[in-house]
């Protein structure tokens, strides 16, 4: 813990607002925001531990909103079952990692993710090829999930592949961020990242991250689809030239 630092916390609290906002509107993208923004002033790691209890309020909601669906899980399960014990295994390699590897790797990630999202259509997937998709997806989404927090890629391009339905992948992606998170939390518990006062801070950031939530909520209703999926764009963009420019700095 970086000691209570009330800038810091100030900052984190701005950050959760934010990350609320682009999660409520767009739907995804929760760690994605603060994480990078976090780590501007602080490591990687705790940036990581500040975030979590805010993500997995955030995703518990959306999965209660879309329980109605939870059979799409047995569609899933392959990739679930190697994503955790692979990001497990894989966030005891984070304190040995080089910042400056660390930076450059999520901010790759993050506009891989974005082109991903700009592309919009993926190809359907099926037959026998559906499973080694499956477990192929969820080992690189644990590898990159458990150096980096960010375990949506390429998974959610997976679940687009099999052809889920738009209730079906918000209720898969929430399952699987909310385990991830517990999985993740457990790993920098045990390597001594996430403390008791890193807990605390992380919840303070509940309102402030139930804040943006309702906000981005509004704007996805009111304002035109296509115009705030290109701001969201833009400002992952952003987010991600600037981690890669920390890290090669």
């Amino acid at each position: 813990m970086m000691g209570f630092e009330w800038p810091l916390i100030a900052w984190a609290l701005a950050v959760f607002t934010l990350a609320g906002v682009v999660k409520g509107a767009a739907g995804f993208g929760f760690p994605m925001v603060s994480v990078p923004l976090l780590a501007q002033v602080m490591p990687v790691p705790q940036a990581i531990a500040w975030a979590l209890v805010p993500t997995f309020a955030a995703n518990l909601v959306q999965m209660v909103e879309t329980r109605a669906h939870a059979a799409v899980v047995r569609s899933i399960w392959p990739l679930l079952a190697v994503l955790y014990p692979v990001m497990l295994a894989t966030v005891r390699l984070v304190p040995s990692m080089d910042p400056r590897s660390l930076y450059l790797m999520v901010g790759v990630l993050i506009e891989v993710a974005a082109l991903m999202q700009l592309m919009g259509r993926i190809p359907r997937v099926e037959g026998r090829v559906r499973l080694p998709l499956l477990l192929a997806a969820g080992a690189a989404t644990g590898v990159l999930g458990g150096l980096t927090s960010f375990y949506g890629f390429p998974a959610l391009q997976a679940f687009l592949a099999i052809g889920l339905s738009a209730h079906a992948f918000v209720f898969a992606a929430s399952v699987m961020f909310l385990v991830g998170t517990l999985v993740l939390g457990a790993g920098l518990s045990t390597l001594g990242i996430l403390g008791l006062d890193d807990l605390l801070v992380s919840s303070l950031g509940l309102p402030t991250m139930a804040l943006g939530l309702a906000i981005g909520q509004r704007i996805r209703h009111r304002a035109s689809p296509a115009l705030f999926r290109n701001l969201v764009l833009a400002t992952l963009f952003a987010v991600g030239i600037s981690m890669i420019a920390k890290g090669l700095a």
